[in-house]
């Protein structure tokens, strides 16, 4: 396949007797894919501090180049991270003292695809070969609607789980690297029997011959989620409807059944990161506290979540819905409060949004069969893309028959700060009387959206 637009990265990595002089040089022969592309470098196997995974946003300098230095200050034998690009990610390992060069190209009109030389290729390409052999998606088809037909990809799970060990078994290179990847390969295959073995069983216990040989305290076990895995299999099933009672269970078992800072550390940021996710909270102040009482009030993980926390608890349900603006395509200026008397399904979304992008087809299915003619509720899409040409065109296109209306900037960041949205898309209801009826709405493509929508409108007076 001919490429039609080239990315050149460089992975120079010094050696351990200068371990803060390690360079990362990229080099864009298209320098539009600078503008979708940013470098992770991960931290799961070394980092003491909360953010297990280092973020290097790409900018270029006036020779159309980016460079980087010292994402290695610890000197470690390997350093494993990814290149993300519009959307498609590529793992790299480097190591102290060699090359690795990345050719990244953009075929077509939105395939990207990866190709890597150099002293740490071989690496890299068995770190890409373990990723694929356990997608996520290889194992699990979101169409299955029953648990035999995941349990039936076991036979495939242990063929791609040999294959792999043998693969690594034949690489003769960084022993450490080899011993880590090893570790991952046989930790993937446990979580992913894990996972089937509770399919449609979630209250029944862990299979003990699978738990049993997990080390929650064994940092490269975070790779494959096997200690978040543990930790959630304990979590009584009444305890996940509400986020603040997760939370602060999760941070509880945490604190009793782990000892390595590593694996604690990275922990408890997943479950600060999945609690405020969510919006259904009792107690989001005594989550607050707890997750406080144990990493310290002046922790990021406290300060930088207290305004995600105002504002879960803002749009609790019952409580006056924020206002927001936005405008149409003729720039005619709206309030959410201009639409007060009515129900309001609000959807927050953008046209680069792959997942919002996919919502599009089902509301347009179920705005059209159930809630068209409903003169009770007002469909209301409300986009924060800053390229509004790029929205009209889209919107245009699509013919969609609901309201389209853009944010402004004021609006943009009043649901940044007062909704508190961190991903999208985002749905959410407000009630005829404007309050807040649903602060985590179901999504169209959901198939109980419209007894779901129907069950708000009709509860109120």
């Amino acid at each position: 396949m001919k490429l039609t637009s080239i990315l050149s990265l460089s992975l120079l990595v010094a050696g351990t007797s200068s371990v803060s002089a390690q360079t990362l040089k990229l080099h864009f022969a298209d320098p539009s894919l600078a503008e979708k592309a940013i470098v992770k470098i991960s931290g799961h196997d070394y980092d003491s501090e909360y953010n297990c995974e280092k973020s290097l946003p790409v900018a270029l300098d006036a020779n159309g180049d980016f460079t980087a230095t010292g994402f290695n200050p610890e000197g470690r034998p390997f350093v494993q991270g990814w290149i993300n690009v519009d959307r498609h990610d590529y793992g790299f390992i480097a190591e102290p003292g060699k090359t690795l060069t990345v050719n990244v190209g953009k075929s077509g009109d939105d395939g990207v695809e990866f190709t890597s030389t150099g002293e740490t290729a071989k690496e890299t390409a068995l770190f890409n070969d373990l990723n694929r052999a356990f997608d996520y998606s290889v194992y699990y088809d979101f169409t299955d609607t029953v648990p035999e037909q995941r349990q039936a990809r076991l036979p495939l799970l242990d063929a791609n789980h040999k294959e792999m060990k043998e693969k690594i078994g034949s690489y003769n290179g960084n022993p450490v690297f080899k011993e880590w990847i090893l570790k991952i390969n046989d930790n993937s295959k446990t979580y992913f029997q894990l996972n089937i073995a509770r399919e449609g069983a979630e209250s029944a216990a862990l299979p003990t011959e699978l738990t049993d040989a997990i080390d929650i305290n064994d940092p490269v076990a975070l790779y494959s989620s096997l200690p978040e895995y543990l930790i959630s299999s304990l979590i009584p099933m009444e305890k996940w409807q509400d986020a603040s009672d997760w939370g602060k269970t999760y941070l509880g078992l945490v604190k009793e059944k782990v000892t390595n800072p590593i694996v604690r550390n990275s922990l408890i940021e997943g479950c600060v990161r999945q609690a405020m996710y969510s919006r259904n909270h009792s107690d989001i102040d005594g989550y607050m506290t707890q997750l406080a009482s144990m990493v310290g009030e002046d922790s990021p993980l406290v300060k930088d979540n207290l305004s995600k926390a105002a504002a879960i608890k803002l749009t609790q349900v019952g409580n006056p819905a924020p206002d927001l603006e936005f405008t149409d395509r003729e720039g005619n200026l709206y309030r959410l409060s201009d639409f007060k008397g009515k129900t309001l399904f609000v959807d927050c979304w953008a046209t680069w949004c792959k997942p919002c992008v996919e919502e599009i087809p089902y509301m347009k299915q179920r705005y059209e069969e159930k809630f068209k003619d409903d003169d009770r509720v007002v469909f209301i899409s409300l986009s924060i893309d800053e390229d509004i040409e790029r929205w009209k065109k889209f919107v245009d296109k699509k013919d969609l028959p609901w309201g389209q209306y853009v944010a402004t900037a004021q609006g943009n960041k009043d649901i940044d700060d007062k909704y508190g949205v961190e991903g999208i898309p985002y749905f959410f209801v407000v009630n005829a009387d404007g309050t807040i009826g649903c602060n985590e709405a179901s999504r169209p493509s959901f198939p109980d959206f419209n007894d779901f929508l129907e069950s708000i409108i009709s509860a109120q007076k």
